[in-house]
């Protein structure tokens, strides 16, 4: 069997990555794409729009409708439209299925490899899981940075992003893995270590000691979560809201402040010769969309959220106290201003 697979997405004002996320993941060996939109302002349906012109393989639609059913019946908006992605990718004949979210880039070690290559045509083979490496915070860093322009210090954490296979096994599509009724997992190559199901959430994460093995160097292939990025476009991710889960939350608060994780930071270094090859793709794929003019749009925006944030918290005790956790490693927990 000829794997065919397909990587789906929700996605909220993230106009100024799509095309981005786009490229690295066609480049990448994934056949076809399809976000869902929802409680957007900014450009983001438009941009799809231009890529999918260029790149029919792309596709977008707009899920707000299904966004506020699912907040008037307190339903997971996440869940419940990964698992009808999901119906509909296995409808249009993908082997596999895959959901990442904007900030995540499925990635070989050798930067050069198919997501294809780590699918086995074992039947017996239902779930491939991959590590999340997240990008050290650097309140340097100017916004808005080019994904892969050389190397990249990431820290190996517990939860890993999977790949699910079609052939009535899939019971459920999670936000991290698939819930399976038989069958192998796998973790990148090996077998998956799931020892304690409650604990590892049905195989969504490892257990620390597990990961404190071999956190020190990068697996094969593993999933690089740019969650921090700059520090405006980490204070601007707090105030998108939280509306995933079937409540209307004002902030977003599941983040741990803009600082390292635990366990040492590994420098992922790109071949020269695979990156040049890349970044000269990637400016091809852009000039051939012409969308830089919404994508600076969509920029300021974020912009213009990370600003709305600081002056919440300077002038609002309450706000400042509650969103105190995930404002650590800020300039707004030291009493200072953000870096520009």
């Amino acid at each position: 069997m000829t794997a065919r697979v397909k990587l789906c997405a929700i996605a909220k004002n993230e106009g100024p990555y799509l095309a981005d996320w786009v490229f690295h993941h066609l480049h990448f060996g994934f056949d076809a794409i399809e976000v869902w939109v929802n409680g957007t302002e900014d450009a983001s349906m438009r941009i799809l729009r231009r890529i999918a012109a260029q790149h029919p393989q792309v596709r977008a639609r707009n899920a707000d409708a299904l966004l506020e059913e699912c907040l008037t019946q307190r339903r997971h908006f996440q869940q419940r439209a990964y698992n009808r992605l999901a119906k509909r990718a296995e409808a249009e004949g993908f082997t596999h299925v895959a959901f990442l979210d904007l900030d995540e880039f499925w990635t070989p070690r050798d930067f050069r490899s198919s997501i294809k290559a780590f699918l086995p045509a074992d039947p017996e083979v239902k779930v491939v899981s991959f590590p999340w490496a997240l990008d050290v915070p650097d309140r340097g860093r100017e916004p808005f940075p080019t994904p892969f322009t050389g190397p990249v210090d990431v820290q190996l954490q517990e939860n890993v992003k999977s790949v699910g296979r079609f052939d009535n096994s899939i019971a459920t599509a999670m936000t991290h893995t698939f819930a399976i009724d038989e069958g192998r997992r796998l973790l990148v190559r090996d077998p998956f270590p799931l020892v304690d199901p409650v604990a590892q959430v049905d195989g969504s994460r490892l257990l620390r000691q597990q990961l404190a093995t071999w956190w020190d160097r990068l697996p094969e292939a593993f999933v690089y979560h740019a969650i921090n990025r700059s520090e405006r476009e980490y204070l601007a991710t707090i105030i998108k809201g939280y509306r995933q889960s079937g409540h209307d939350y004002e902030f977003k608060t599941n983040r741990k402040g803009y600082l390292p994780a635990a366990g040492p930071v590994v420098t992922f270094r790109p071949p020269r010769a695979r990156l040049l090859h890349y970044r000269w793709r990637r400016r091809a794929f852009h000039r051939s969309l012409d969308v830089e003019r919404m994508v600076r749009r969509s920029r300021r925006l974020v912009l213009r959220r990370a600003e709305a944030l600081v002056q919440r918290v300077e002038t609002d005790p309450e706000a400042r106290a509650f969103l105190a956790p995930v404002l650590e490693g800020t300039g707004l927990a030291q009493g200072a201003e953000p870096r520009p």
